[in-house]
């Protein structure tokens, strides 16, 4: 065997590798810098995918069209994210009239939360790219300051946590052991919500600052409240 068809031996057992993980997982691999210790065949795939990219134009065509019948596999996936995260996050407002929460139930809407966030701490900073500061500037409903949920939306999840609490005993818990469940994931949405409105309340202006009417409803705060367990103070 000579040695192109060697190296060719090598790409074809990869890429059966790589679309056997796929199949196996229905997820494409993913470098994840937080772990510890990593799995030694995501790295190995990570790695492989990452030198076919960068390697494009010196693939064959029956390569490149191997690649992309993958599930998952993108020649770009950061523009690819930017470009879905720009559509989604304007379907969003389009849809619901607000910007998406940072203490929403759904997985997404808290992703776009954090995007938009980022995006507005480079803004700040001066380290957005021109072209991409005027894409986002484009996005129907966008503001480059973070805006407070209408009143009505506020007073809504109010209610519906001091209703936990009442039920509960407890303010809740963001570390809940049953982030799966209905009644797991309402906790951990609260206990989001409420965190985010004791951070919020540090960059208000003081005569919009709410932490006043949520311990009017619940009781007073302490720090960190929602990592807590203990049972508030009095429940109006």
């Amino acid at each position: 065997m000579s040695q192109e068809e060697e190296a060719l031996s090598d790409w074809d057992r990869m890429i059966a590798e790589l679309e056997c993980y796929v199949r196996e997982h229905q997820d494409f691999p993913h470098h994840n810098a937080r772990i510890e210790f990593p799995d030694q065949q995501v790295e190995r795939l990570v790695g492989f995918v990452r030198m076919q990219r960068r390697s494009r134009y010196l693939l064959t065509d029956r390569q490149r069209s191997c690649l992309e019948q993958i599930p998952g596999f993108s020649w770009d996936p950061l523009a690819e994210a930017w470009t879905a995260n720009v559509s989604d996050w304007g379907q969003h407002f389009a849809l619901h009239g607000r910007a998406p929460s940072p203490s929403s139930t759904s997985v997404r809407d808290r992703q776009l939360a954090r995007w938009a966030s980022e995006q507005r701490r480079r803004q700040r900073n001066g380290t957005i790219a021109l072209n991409r500061l005027k894409e986002v500037t484009a996005i129907p409903g966008w503001s480059w300051v973070a805006v407070a949920p209408p009143l009505d939306s506020f007073n809504a999840r109010l209610e519906e946590l001091r209703g936990w609490i009442a039920q509960n005993g407890r303010f809740p818990n963001v570390a809940t052991n049953r982030p799966s469940d209905p009644e797991g994931a309402l906790e951990h949405s609260l206990a989001r919500w409420l965190y985010v409105q004791q951070y919020a309340d540090q960059r208000r202006r003081p005569e919009n600052r709410r932490q006043s009417k949520i311990e009017a409803a619940i009781g007073p705060l302490i720090h960190n409240s929602i990592l807590d367990t203990h049972k508030p103070r009095h429940i109006d």
